[in-house]
């Protein structure tokens, strides 16, 4: 029931009108008409969809080998820059510069993407050692100030669409990256997250308005709640198919 609350770990799962909570080792049930809606940035400095070309990458001048590598995930920072997500787990970092009326040009900050996340050793589903280096990055969301951006990004096994029989099945990770003024510090803030045999796993995420908490959406297991011969029947998880909540204050996390 809403107000209850039982000693547990770390998270938040919101499922049928609750949400529960893990914070500070305290499971709680909310309402979901608790949950303050967030308010979008209405600066100038984040263009509206329909006069930014995010359709287009050409035009925007995007370096070309990151769009053939499948952009999964785009965000403004409070630097002004642009950050794109890959589909192999690269994050790169763009300045953007309007041209003329709805014209646009990228230059990339630095030489090479963000490597920390794609590097992130992967796994089969039986704990087994593989080699491949790259990472399935479904969300990425960017905070933090202009001096020191923090990078939000969630990840996990790059098998998907076909050969996925040993895909690891938690290999969920929510990393942080903070600019430190000269490098890109990487922090495995949540580890063991569910993530299908297909490719759902945690993306999307949003940040409290005190910045202590981090939402997080992840995906189903499953066909729409039933077991599917695609996800190879697999039933849903304890933290799949919900919104997860990560306590950021937590002593685990905060350092």
């Amino acid at each position: 029931m809403p107000g209850e609350s039982v000693a547990v770990g770390a998270f938040k799962s919101i499922r049928m009108g609750v949400v529960l909570v893990a914070a500070a080792l305290v499971i709680s049930l909310i309402p979901l008409s608790s949950l303050s809606a967030q308010t979008e940035p209405t600066d100038s400095l984040y263009p509206q969809a329909d006069s930014f070309p995010f359709y287009a990458p050409d035009d925007l001048g995007l370096d070309l080998s990151m769009h053939q590598a499948m952009p999964t995930a785009i965000d403004w920072g409070p630097d002004d820059r642009l950050y794109v997500a890959d589909y192999r787990g690269r994050i790169h970092v763009y300045e953007v510069t309007r041209t003329a009326p709805g014209k646009y040009s990228a230059t990339a900050v630095m030489g090479t993407p963000v490597l920390a996340v794609n590097q992130i050793p992967n796994h089969n589903d039986n704990g087994a050692a593989v080699g491949n280096a790259n990472r399935l990055v479904t969300g990425m969301m960017v905070a933090g100030t202009a001096s020191n951006p923090v990078v939000y990004v969630t990840s996990s096994d790059p098998r998907a669409f076909s050969g996925t029989e040993n895909a690891d099945t938690n290999s969920g990770v929510l990393s942080r990256l903070t600019w430190t003024g000269s490098t890109w510090q990487h922090q495995k803030v949540v580890q063991g997250l569910a993530r299908s045999k297909e490719n759902h796993g945690p993306n999307g995420m949003e940040l409290s308005a005190d910045g202590n908490t981090l939402y997080i959406a992840a995906g189903g297991l499953t066909n729409q709640g039933a077991r599917s011969n695609a996800f190879h029947n697999l039933p849903e998880y304890a933290y799949s198919a919900a919104i997860l909540s990560v306590d950021l204050t937590h002593p685990t996390i905060a350092g």
